[in-house]
């Protein structure tokens, strides 16, 4: 079968919609590849689980060659089972591949794909069973999250991880064969993401950026904790830029008034928007205690940041020490240590900055991902 040909429908996370990428500013993110797979496949359509909320985004979605499926969310697998069919039976017949967005709700077009013969992509951003381990001791429940996870890889067609790591998880924990899982990154549209020239940033003040949701893996408070160190010690103004939101937020903004610092919390803006705020910055520090394949890291490297990240999975993969970025501990004064340390050397910022940048376009650009999309797609249908 001919690409052109093909119809392509994509699930979205479970309990997830349209409505949900514009409010945590990842819509521009996500439909960058499919944009540009509805322009080589027959069609395109999301499967997506805002209900009537994400009809008014449809317009974007039909300008872009993406058809909307919305979908109410129900707690029961059944339950969204039906749902589906019943609304989009006509979509879901014309549909020559099923796809997923995450393993959460990867458990409908696997059902679909057993009862219809339909070919099934699995594709996740990072692996549910391993976050999940970190975040509870409920074994019941890991033991759920394994089984989903095990079911979609098994019934997959083609299983799509973002690591090397994560593709040897899969096979070795569920024994499935290898060369049926493939490693294809996340993405950056480096022409978005790009560098400001140090003579257009602003040198009255030093600023630190960060991006991502505010949760206890972000590690946050010691990010706090080292700014107001290196500020007394280094005797220098540093502003702080927090881009996103989550549960710490409250928290944390408490925080930054207790220790009197420079901070502004700018909450979930658009990816489209986001760019040229990063890209201003100084430096770009990610403490994390761990990660998966972190897009907020890729952006900031493709940006030409000097990065300082987490010597912790899922960022020192991305980070060459004194290379492409700067590895430390997730203590404080560690974080501490890395950010006196590039603020003292302009030679080494400029040097892993202008590496970053050219790491980034060489492996994660988006028009080197979107090839390997049509890879894995011909892949499949060739079947």
């Amino acid at each position: 079968m001919n690409l052109s040909d093909v119809k392509l429908t994509l699930f979205f996370t479970g309990g997830y919609g349209i409505k949900t990428w514009f409010e945590i500013g990842n819509y521009d993110r996500e439909i960058a590849v499919y944009r540009r797979l509805a322009d080589r496949l027959n069609a395109v359509n999301f499967i997506a689980y805002g209900g009537q909320e994400d009809k008014k985004y449809a317009a974007d979605l039909y300008d872009n060659n993406i058809g909307l499926c919305p979908t109410p969310w129900h707690g029961r697998t059944q339950l969204n089972i039906m749902n589906v069919i019943v609304r989009h039976w006509r979509v879901l017949q014309q549909s020559h591949v099923l796809k997923t967005n995450q393993i959460q709700g990867s458990e409908i077009p696997v059902w679909i794909k057993k009862r219809f013969g339909k070919k099934l992509i699995v594709r996740c951003g990072w692996l549910w069973s391993l976050n999940f381990e970190k975040q509870t001791d409920d074994e019941k429940a890991i033991k759920k999250v394994r089984m989903i996870e095990k079911n979609a890889f098994e019934n997959a067609d083609i299983g799509i991880v973002t690591t090397e790591k994560n593709r040897q998880h899969v096979i070795n924990r569920y024994g499935i064969s290898d060369e049926k899982i493939k490693v294809i990154p996340n993405y950056v549209e480096t022409d978005r993401f790009y560098p400001v020239f140090p003579n257009e940033r602003n040198k009255k003040e030093w600023s630190i950026c960060h991006v991502g949701r505010h949760s206890p893996e972000k590690n946050l408070a010691s990010l706090f904790y080292a700014v107001n160190s290196c500020r007394k010690k280094l005797d220098k103004d540093i502003r702080l830029d927090l881009f996103g939101s989550g549960p710490q937020s409250d928290v944390l903004k408490k925080l930054a008034e207790e220790l009197h610092l420079n901070a502004r919390f700018h909450g979930n803006i658009p990816n489209s928007q986001l760019a040229s705020a990063v890209a201003k910055a100084d430096l770009f520090v990610f403490p994390s205690l761990y990660e998966n394949h972190p897009k907020a890291l890729l952006e900031a490297m493709s940006c030409g940041l000097p990065c300082i990240g987490s010597d912790v999975e899922g960022v020192k993969e991305l980070i060459v020490h004194g290379e492409t970025g700067y590895l430390c501990d997730v203590e404080y004064q560690s974080i501490a240590s890395a950010i006196e340390i590039l603020i003292s050397n302009d030679a080494l910022r400029l040097r892993i900055g202008k590496n970053a940048r050219s790491y980034i376009v060489e492996n994660f650009s988006l028009e080197k991902v979107f090839k390997m999309e049509l890879d894995v797609m011909q892949e499949v249908v060739s079947f």
